[in-house]
């Protein structure tokens, strides 16, 4: 598996640790990232993909590391200046993202060369994407916290196409502060979710 973490305080300095079955790092990268903080991560058949905002230049970019920890950059990426993105899925030629834009939640495709593919914003909804799951059909299931401006977060749940048109969107609980961290989607094309 796969860690990436941020440190410092005002210049960040971005780490990734890649583990074996055992718990064991295989390898570890600092300095070679450059200044910076890794934004979200996935991973491909052929590695690992960061969305990496590089402080040198204060642009978003995209960087790849094959399974020995050889490090790419790629391209800049061109996202508004209010998205901040918290979940990454690599699938196939698609980099899936998650987050919020505006308070509200928010998804976006890129392809691999960072072009925008499409991205949709839940307007209607305060909120934040925490988590993603891709279906067999292409389709993207997020989960999150998504309230209405009057009243508490609650646990959130989004369907959209292939395309990031929204299928439909459900939300649970009530009175209290309720949100979903995690989302899978079992073979039956059934969901679990888990939260608080």
């Amino acid at each position: 598996f796969v860690l990436a973490v941020n440190g410092g305080c005002g210049d960040y300095q971005s780490s990734v640790l890649s583990f074996d079955s055992d718990g064991d790092i295989d390898w570890s990268l600092d300095a070679s990232l450059g200044d910076g903080q890794t934004k979200a991560c996935g991973v491909s058949g052929e590695g690992i993909v960061l969305l990496f905002l590089d402080q040198t230049v204060w642009v978003d970019r995209l960087v790849f590391i094959d399974g020995t920890g050889n490090v790419r950059t790629g391209p800049e990426v061109d996202l508004d200046t209010d998205v901040r993105v918290r979940t990454m899925i690599v699938d196939g030629d698609r980099i899936l993202l998650g987050g919020y834009s505006n308070n509200s939640p928010w998804t976006g495709c890129l392809d691999r060369s960072g072009a925008l593919i499409w991205q949709r914003t839940l307007e209607d909804f305060s909120g934040s994407v925490s988590d993603m799951a891709v279906s067999p059909d292409g389709s993207l299931t997020l989960c999150g916290f998504m309230s209405e401006s009057d009243g508490l977060p609650l646990a959130g749940l989004c369907r959209l196409d292939a395309d990031g048109n929204v299928e439909w969107s459900r939300r649970f609980g009530g009175g209290e502060y309720q949100y979903f961290e995690s989302v899978s989607i079992l073979d039956d094309g059934g969901i679990i979710l888990a939260g608080t």
